[in-house]
């Protein structure tokens, strides 16, 4: 499947299931999707967004390289940013718009916010200069796989302008369900065009 981040193959969305961690391909999914949300005139998004596969590159050059290459530019009017702390996933948006970079930890901690927090101003400091940190404090995490729906949640709220809502136990596999329909583009379903009249 194509996304704003190169090719995600198709068993990947098999993370999407109920007690499955959420791993990079998904979070492009579903960011590749948000940033669809929101186009200008010229069919450019206004959105930006880095690839979470920045977030779990050991090497600084290769990392770097992959932020470089993220479709993202200082012009967006937000830009989502995954943040990979350890086995757990946070996210920041820099909200050009409001002159803020939200920053969301599913677990509510302050050892991820300050990691978060330091990842952002040593990768992401010319995008975050001049921005007012702010916590986002809901919703909570009460599982330990639940971090990349929440996230990807947190995402979709800031683009949409909503906010952020507590999500009980029990949604999370709708969740985890309403993403991977949304971002299938119809792999799973036959598209009308191919239908014949011979059916």
């Amino acid at each position: 499947m194509d996304t704003r981040f190169g090719q995600v193959g198709i068993e990947e969305m098999a993370f999407f299931r109920r007690s499955e961690w959420l791993d990079d391909s998904c979070m492009k999914l579903v960011m590749s999707h948000l940033m669809d949300q929101d186009q200008d005139e010229n069919k450019r998004s206004c959105i930006g967004a880095v690839n979470p596969l920045y977030a779990r590159v050991h090497d600084e050059a290769m990392k770097l390289q992959v932020i470089g290459s993220s479709p993202l530019r200082s012009s967006n009017r937000m830009i989502l940013v995954p943040v990979y702390l350890d086995g757990h996933w946070a996210g920041v948006v820099f909200d050009n718009a409001k002159s803020r970079a939200v920053v969301f930890d599913p677990m509510q901690t302050n050892k991820y916010y300050n990691q978060a927090c330091t990842v952002i101003k040593k990768y992401f400091g010319n995008y975050s200069s001049n921005l007012k940190l702010v916590r986002q404090h809901a919703p909570r995490q009460k599982d330990t796989n639940s971090c990349g729906p929440l996230v990807l949640l947190f995402f979709e709220c800031m683009v949409r302008g909503m906010a952020v809502p507590n999500v009980a136990r029990e949604q999370l596999a709708y969740l985890r369900f309403r993403y991977l329909f949304l971002t299938s583009k119809g792999v799973f379903c036959r598209s009308p065009d191919t239908a014949t009249s011979e059916e």
